[in-house]
Formats: C-alpha cells, sequence, structure tokens
C-alpha cells in the first residue's frame, strides 16, 4: 500500500481541507494494554476496600468516643441542673427507729449522707431484736 499526500487523498476523495484540528479518536486495545488496565483496576479495588476497611475501623473508634463525650455532657448538664452530684460508695448504714429510715453516714465527717425508707427486713429486723 502506498503513502498518498494529503493533497492526493483529498482530490481523489472530492474533499476540501479545513486544517488540523484536535479530536478524539476510539482505537482498540492492545492486549499488553488490555493487561495493564485490568491490574491497574484490580489495584485500585483492593486499594479502595484496604481504605474501607481503615475507614470503618476509624468511625467505630469515632463513635466511641463520641458517646463517651456524649455521657459526659449529659452527666455534666444533669450535675448542673440537680446542684448534686451522685457516686456509688460503699456506707455505713444506721436505723432511725423515730424516723423508721435508714440513714448512711460519712464517719470521717459525720455528715449524714443519705435517708431512705426503712425496709421491709428492716422492720422484721426490729421485731425481732
Amino acid at each position: 500500500m502506498t503513502v498518498e499526500t494529503e493533497q492526493q487523498m483529498a482530490k481523489k476523495k472530492g474533499w476540501h481541507r479545513l486544517g488540523v484540528q484536535n479530536v478524539d479518536v476510539k482505537l482498540p486495545l492492545t492486549n499488553a494494554e488490555k493487561l495493564e488496565l485490568g491490574e491497574k483496576q484490580s489495584n485500585a479495588l483492593m486499594q479502595m476496600q484496604q481504605f474501607e476497611s481503615e475507614k470503618k475501623e476509624y468511625d467505630d473508634d469515632m463513635k466511641g468516643q463520641i458517646k463517651q463525650l456524649q455521657n459526659e455532657a449529659y452527666e455534666a448538664a444533669r450535675e448542673l441542673k440537680y446542684g448534686h452530684k451522685t457516686i456509688n460508695q460503699d456506707l455505713p448504714c444506721f436505723l432511725d427507729n423515730e424516723a423508721q429510715e435508714r440513714v448512711y453516714v460519712d464517719l470521717e465527717t459525720g455528715e449524714e449522707l443519705k435517708r431512705e425508707p426503712m425496709r421491709v427486713e428492716d422492720r422484721q429486723m426490729r421485731l425481732d431484736g
């Protein structure tokens, strides 16, 4: 096959030259290009999976930290609203028979920290004792 000049080709086909223009042209892929693109796709998918896994771990960690901060904010708001805080503490318990109440006392300060109504078993102890 012989290579024609632009002028010969145009004259032969009855075309008129407009100049040079930049256009996209579709060309079939070679086997080497197909293999390279397959590897590129595979690598991208594996990296996406890795990032998704890391993102999930990060999201789970952030959710836990956010939940902890929400609890701290809630607790602070509750204490501010009611003007006291609640702690769990082992304290000596006494019965005030006159008031029919249990009394919890801080022995170091002598302060009464809590009073609550006597329980059924407290009343039974009074009868037995």
